[in-house]
């Protein structure tokens, strides 16, 4: 079923429901204000909706697969959808979810279930113009999220749009960025992931603090002192704190380098700890 080339008049209601086809599309379509248009109660096997421009209200809602067996697709591209209700729509069970140059600035959706890899269905897999429009629709739909109090699916939509910025920046040309985007990435996968900081810290600061005692200058220190120090395994959790006292062990018997060791983790355990913080409060912080 095709529908296309078509405008709707002023306060028309449209409605296209209870059906079932394998292919169904909505293009070149222009809904009026005051004008509604609802499609639902259908089962599709491939769902697309092109050139759509809304100035009234559109609604979506019980999309289901029809014979689902492979193939399935359902598809939103260059729309302007304007004010949308979304409701009762399964992406997941879709095989390929693809969406690319829309706007959507007023979409509210209930019991929506989206697909987390979106693609854009226009370059080949590694053009970076691809890349870039994965970037762009994954940003809209974490601001439809978020206008919608979703908090989690922003989240994921969120690191998406991390991934595709991190992959399009380039150390030649955007070095600062992308040492940040890098270093956000390793250390907390974007502000999602609370405990690889802290495996990072444990690991991170147990090679320092060895690396810091077999510096030590044992010259005119006590070999026992020395022996005793080494054997206590609460010294570690001390140095893990960024806060510890300078020489808080072995008392004049540091050297340059453990001076030099000691303060370099003092800043990389500074910051471990704030990307656990950070990580930790993604579901309170805004994005």
């Amino acid at each position: 079923l095709e529908v296309k080339d078509c405008t709707a008049g002023e306060s028309a209601y449209l409605r296209i429901g209870f059906l079932k086809v394998e292919d169904f599309v909505l293009s070149n379509l222009r809904l009026p204000q005051n004008a509604e248009l609802n499609i639902g109660d259908c089962c599709f096997k491939k769902f697309k909706l092109t050139n759509f421009r809304n100035i009234g209200k559109f609604k979506l809602y019980k999309i289901n697969i029809f014979n689902k067996k492979i193939g399935e697709r359902f598809q939103i591209d260059n729309t302007s959808i304007g004010k949308a209700d979304f409701e009762s729509i399964d992406l997941t069970s879709f095989e390929k979810v693809v969406m690319f140059d829309n706007i959507f600035t007023n979409i509210d959706y209930s019991n929506v279930q989206w697909e987390k890899k979106i693609e854009v269905g226009q370059f080949g897999k590694s053009n970076k113009v691809e890349t870039a429009k994965k970037r762009d629709t994954y940003r809209t739909l974490k601001n439809i999220a978020l206008r919608n109090n979703d908090q989690p699916q922003a989240l994921i939509f969120y690191k998406r749009e991390m991934d595709n910025h991190w992959e399009i920046t380039t150390w030649k040309k955007e070095f600062s960025n992308k040492l940040t985007l890098t270093f956000n990435k390793c250390t907390n996968n974007f502000g999602l992931n609370w405990w690889l900081p802290i495996f990072e810290l444990l690991v991170i600061g147990l090679l320092l603090y060895c690396i810091t005692l077999s510096s030590l200058d044992l010259n005119g220190c006590e070999l026992q002192k020395y022996e005793a120090i080494t054997n206590k395994i609460g010294k570690y959790f001390i140095f893990l704190n960024p806060l510890h006292k300078i020489e808080f062990m072995a008392k004049g018997c540091w050297s340059n380098l453990s001076y030099f060791l000691d303060a370099f983790f003092r800043v990389i355990g500074s910051l471990l700890i704030y990307q656990t913080i950070y990580a930790f409060r993604k579901y309170s912080r805004k994005l």
